[in-house]
C-alpha cells in the first residue's frame, strides 16, 4: 500500500509542471471557470473541468482532464452534463477512453490531443454560469 502512495505522490509531482502549463492558456484565452474537480470514481478515476474560451473567435468549451490514479490500466466511462441554469437545457457526452495506470489525459488550448474531452458551450449560453456534473458508467 506504502509503495502505491509513494507512486502515486511521485507521479503527482511529476505531472504537477505540465498541469500549471496546460492551465497558462494563452494570452488570447478566457477562463470562464478554472479548473474544478468534478468527481472521483471508486476506481479512482478523477476528472476536473474548466470552462475557457481560447480564442475571441472560437466558442467557449467545455475542457476536461482525466486522471487515472490507480496502478492498473483502466477505462475511464462517464457522462458529462452542462447545464443552462437560466433555460434549464442540457448538452450530454459520454465519454469513453483507456487510460493507462498512473496517467493523465489533459485538453487545453494549445493542441487538439483530446478532441473527446472538448466539448462546445452552446451559443447563447453564458459560459460563466453553466453548471457541469458527471455521472461515472460502471
Amino acid at each position: 500500500m506504502k509503495t502505491s502512495l509513494l507512486k502515486l505522490f511521485i507521479t503527482v509531482l511529476i505531472a504537477l509542471p505540465s498541469v500549471s502549463n496546460a492551465q497558462m492558456q494563452s494570452n488570447s484565452a478566457t477562463i470562464y471557470q478554472p479548473w474544478t474537480k468534478l468527481g472521483e470514481s471508486s476506481t479512482m478515476m478523477d476528472v476536473s473541468g474548466q470552462v475557457i474560451r481560447c480564442h475571441p473567435d472560437s466558442s467557449a468549451q467545455l475542457h476536461l482532464n482525466v486522471f487515472n490514479e490507480n496502478s492498473i490500466d483502466q477505462l475511464a466511462h462517464f457522462t458529462i452534463r452542462i447545464t443552462n441554469p437560466l433555460s434549464q437545457d442540457q448538452v450530454t457526452k459520454e465519454v469513453s477512453r483507456s487510460m493507462e495506470k498512473y496517467k493523465m489525459a489533459l485538453a487545453n488550448c494549445e493542441d487538439n490531443n483530446y478532441p473527446d474531452l472538448r466539448i462546445n458551450i452552446p451559443l447563447g449560453w453564458d459560459p460563466s454560469t453553466v453548471k457541469i456534473t458527471i455521472i461515472f458508467i460502471k
